[in-house]
């Protein structure tokens, strides 16, 4: 049996710990029986202990060597790395280069595409402003209504641009 070692509040996982084994002998019709008691490990008033898989045991125990690698024990008692939370969360901006790069992962090409949804505009102020945007911005959005805009015409969901977006972030340095 393996157990985490949790913060009460921030949920974040200090130490994982086999259980301590004890032999406990009983009588049970006459014969004396051995069986095993597993006592959790012991910590500070600020913490708590959790019973965890040896599945999740083995995943933390992987990034021992990693001293960036941080991990939580969700409500719902699912195990997650940091690197996991963070790559849940939608950017607010990201890097031109990234979005590029991003979009060709995914199979859109900027100038082909993207470029041709504002082309295909009506002609007047509107179209002049997200071209500028478009072709003069280091850093987008995503609350900007010109990635709302490209994405309908690129037939992609809010949930497949928020993953456009985390996707850029990781690509844009």
């Amino acid at each position: 049996m393996k157990y985490a070692i949790v913060g009460k509040e921030n949920r974040k996982v200090y130490l994982v710990e086999a259980g301590e084994i004890e032999a406990v002998s009983t009588v049970v019709t006459g014969e004396p029986k051995i069986t095993e008691v597993i006592h959790p490990p012991r910590c500070s008033s600020h913490k708590e202990i959790i019973e965890i898989s040896d599945a999740d045991a083995d995943r933390i125990a992987a990034t021992d060597d990693d001293h960036t690698a941080i991990w939580f024990i969700q409500p719902d008692g699912t195990l997650e790395s940091l690197a996991e939370i963070q790559a849940r969360v939608v950017p607010e901006s990201v890097t031109r280069r990234g979005l590029r790069k991003a979009l060709l992962t995914i199979g859109v090409r900027f100038d082909a595409h993207v470029k041709a949804a504002i082309d295909a505009m009506p002609d007047g102020n509107d179209k002049e402003l997200a071209l500028i945007d478009l072709e003069d911005a280091q850093t987008f959005r995503r609350d900007h209504p010109l990635v709302a805009s490209v994405g309908a015409v690129l037939d992609k969901t809010d949930k497949e641009v928020d993953a456009l977006f985390i996707l850029a972030a990781t690509l844009g340095g």
